[in-house]
């Protein structure tokens, strides 16, 4: 049985993809965060930390039933559909959530993390070409203070490792995937997801969702 390793290291994220099951069609569901909270004004799935003692699968349910306000009886379905690692430390559990809901259950929601909602249809956005860039990682043995100086978070000179170790290495690409969606850049992370999921359901993987 394969393990990874190192699990410590990361943060653990749950996020759940709300589908609103159609007679013809499925409809991602996503949300605005409002200017209340952290990543404010981005379009996202509802998602965050998985609190101490509580399982991926709990925690995505529980964002799902706080930001958007779903009750347990409007799940149809609710899925695990793998395991995104960020290369800023997340380790992000993704759960695919089929809902039976009508757009009048969507008019109450939590206003006080979500500005509002938005309904793309599965047809339209297999349709899309996300745009994609690719940016460049290092990693810095220091944090820049005001001052000019620097706070060394890796003492590389008392530990000899070498002089090429005193200023930033690595700048190894990593993939941006932005969908532009009526003028509205979807990204980041709900970027990588949805273009995930796109591919599934283009391989036919997904098919029994519908």
């Amino acid at each position: 049985m394969e393990v990874l390793l190192g699990l410590e290291k990361y943060i653990p994220v749950s996020v759940c993809v709300p589908l609103i099951k159609t007679a013809d069609d499925l409809i991602f569901l996503l949300e605005k965060r409002s200017s209340n909270v952290k990543h404010s004004r981005e379009i996202s799935f509802p998602g965050g930390f998985i609190e101490k003692g509580e399982s991926p699968e709990k925690a995505a349910r529980r964002e799902l039933k706080e930001e958007v306000l779903i009750s347990s009886e409007k799940i149809e379905k609710f899925l695990k559909l793998g395991i995104l690692i960020s290369p800023l430390g997340y380790l992000i559990h993704i759960f695919i959530s089929i809902l039976n809901i009508s757009r009048n259950d969507l008019s109450v929601f939590n206003k006080r993390e979500v500005d509002n909602l938005i309904l793309i249809p599965m047809k339209e956005i297999m349709m899309m070409k996300p745009e994609m860039y690719y940016v460049k990682l290092k990693i810095f043995p220091y944090d820049e203070l005001e001052n000019g100086k620097k706070n060394w978070l890796l003492p590389v000179e008392k530990l000899k490792l070498g002089s090429r170790y005193l200023k930033p290495w690595g700048g190894k690409s990593y993939r941006v995937i932005v969908y532009n969606y009526n003028g509205e850049p979807i990204w980041g992370i709900t970027g990588e997801i949805i273009y995930e999921i796109v591919k599934m359901f283009k391989k036919g993987y997904l098919n029994f969702l519908n």
